[in-house]
């Protein structure tokens, strides 16, 4: 049984900004879930509000 599959993307240069932006702030809450599982706290709720990227910097110009 076949789990993965891999997919080419061609993004603009805005879309990559994006991207780079969220895969940043997911792998950041990743470490953060890990960390706490690791140190034996519970995890901490995440909500929108909590996520620190602000918009790319190729969205704005």
């Amino acid at each position: 049984m076949k789990l993965s599959e891999i997919i080419k993307l061609y993004p603009t240069k805005s879309h990559s900004g994006l991207i780079k932006t969220v895969m940043t702030e997911y792998i950041s809450i990743v470490k953060r879930f890990a960390s706490d599982a690791v140190s034996g706290c519970s995890i901490a709720k995440v909500t929108t509000a909590d996520v620190r990227a602000g918009p790319s910097d190729t969205l704005i110009g």
